[in-house]
């Protein structure tokens, strides 16, 4: 959106353009930004942030802006020049600025193709199976039915304050610090249709 303010209302696209100028301006003299919200505010100004950026974070994160670290943003956040956003404030931009401009996927069986390909490497797959303790002195998972199993290495997709709890030697501030790790979930909503493809686009917001 930063690079595409076109069609959207003028006092909106005005608002965008004169804070962005004015985080240009002051940026210099302002201290670093702490959290997510000063990040907005410091770099792309008080239109963006207000009208765009700080309700999307709400809503997708489920906490306050200013609640967010910023070792997440990485290049997640395209920050555009000056010039970028009045020009696509008057016209489409063509170019993707996307951190990402393309992906794949695979042509059968879905998603679950990907960890489908990891069986041909497995000998005696084991599935359906309930972790109940990790002990990592002896490497060794033990089971909700009762039964354990040695391991050389551990790749885990679990969250991570339920992979702690499980860990027999967790250190006290390793517990203290999972517990303070908050989460967000998503429900994602698939709908396929039945009809040629009619868009080049992969999703929408």
């Amino acid at each position: 959106y930063t690079v595409n303010l076109r069609g959207l209302p003028k006092n909106i696209i005005q608002g965008c353009i004169n804070g962005f100028k004015k985080a240009l301006e002051t940026r210099k003299n302002k201290p670093k930004p702490k959290n997510y919200e000063e990040w907005c505010y410091y770099y792309y100004g008080k239109g963006f942030a207000d009208y765009f950026m700080l309700p999307y974070a709400r809503n997708y994160w489920t906490v306050e802006p200013k609640n967010l670290s910023l070792e997440w943003i990485g290049n997640k956040i395209y920050l555009p020049t000056l010039k970028q956003v009045i020009s696509g404030s008057k016209a489409h931009s063509k170019k993707n600025y996307y951190y990402y401009s393309r992906y794949i996927y695979p042509k059968h069986h879905g998603a679950g193709a990907l960890s489908n390909a990891f069986l041909d490497y497995i000998k005696n797959p084991q599935t359906s199976k309930e972790a109940a303790e990790i002990d990592i002195n002896n490497k060794l998972i033990k089971f909700s039915d009762g039964t354990h199993t040695k391991y050389n290495s551990i790749v885990s997709t679990l969250s991570v304050p339920v992979l702690v709890n499980l860990i027999k030697q967790a250190p006290k501030n390793v517990i203290d610090a999972a517990k303070k790790l908050i989460n967000t979930s998503v429900i994602c909503v698939l709908v396929g249709l039945d009809k040629p493809e009619t868009s080049k686009h992969s999703w929408i917001y």
